[in-house]
């Protein structure tokens, strides 16, 4: 298992957050919970399978990834092996061309959302190379992707992005003020660039807190839940079902199961 990333370069920098790589043979189930960004995603070696219940069913080669707002089931089918860009949260909807929120909680072909891009650009990734190559690849066929796009990054939404992610953030319709929008203005521009609302977003924002507060060594599960402005254990519960579809002590033992398994097989940035 080895997980690398690979930096994005200043022409993208606005788009793109990060590039990363990822190998495994693992057969175990992942549960993904939301993290406020969208992910444009490449199988170059088998796809994983989703799971739904008792279904399953195989990702595309190639797709983009919209936002989640609930947890999402994944499992390897023997050899994985992922490149990836994640993405800005306000620039889904220039990949998409169009309004985020039809990729929120999909998966969707880049074959078909893209056929003539998409096509050259999956033939030139499948040579053996190096994943740097790869990554330039990728990278050239955002850029071109988003010079295409309609409409550019919304500098209204990328300031709201900022006061949201900054803690703390001051109330929507506060912000919507200093915006100089009214909250439903807010709520629209919002939507269609991220995928979310305002209000998903920021529960979102504060969920993904407790594990920052963990990494960045918090004392207990409970100091880290508090850091991230979590009042109580049940409101803290409910969040978890939500975000993860289970509960904290069953996500603390699968996380301790992964951590274990990357112990000495993470990369180191590039």
């Amino acid at each position: 298992m080895s997980y690398f990333e690979y930096a994005t370069g200043a022409g993208l920098s606005a788009v793109v957050e990060r590039f990363w790589s990822f190998e495994s043979a693992s057969t175990a189930i992942e549960r993904i919970a939301p993290d406020g960004r969208c992910e444009l995603i490449i199988h170059l070696g088998e796809p994983y399978l989703e799971l739904h219940g008792a279904q399953a069913r195989v990702q595309p080669p190639a797709l983009l990834a919209g936002q989640l707002t609930e947890p999402l089931m994944l499992r390897g089918q023997g050899r994985s092996s992922v490149l990836s860009a994640r993405l800005a949260p306000a620039a889904a909807a220039m990949l998409l061309h169009g309004d985020a929120r039809q990729a929120t909680n999909r998966r969707l072909s880049l074959l078909a959302l893209d056929p003539q891009g998409a096509a050259p650009l999956l033939q030139a990734l499948a040579p053996a190379q190096a994943m740097e190559s790869r990554v330039a690849r990728l990278a050239s066929y955002i850029g071109h992707r988003c010079l295409a796009a309609p409409l550019g990054l919304d500098a209204v939404v990328e300031r709201a992005l900022i006061a949201i992610e900054t803690e703390p953030a001051p109330p929507l319709a506060v912000l919507a003020g200093q915006l100089g929008l009214s909250l439903r203005q807010l709520e629209r521009r919002f939507a269609h660039a991220v995928g979310l609302t305002p209000r998903q977003h920021l529960g979102i924002v504060r969920f993904r807190r407790i594990f920052d507060a963990l990494d960045a060594g918090a004392s207990s599960f409970s100091a880290a839940a508090q850091s991230a402005g979590y009042s109580d254990h049940p409101q803290m519960a409910r969040e978890f079902r939500r975000y993860l579809g289970c509960t904290a002590s069953q996500f603390i033992a699968q996380r301790a199961h992964l951590a274990a398994a990357m112990t000495g097989a993470a990369g180191m940035s590039h």
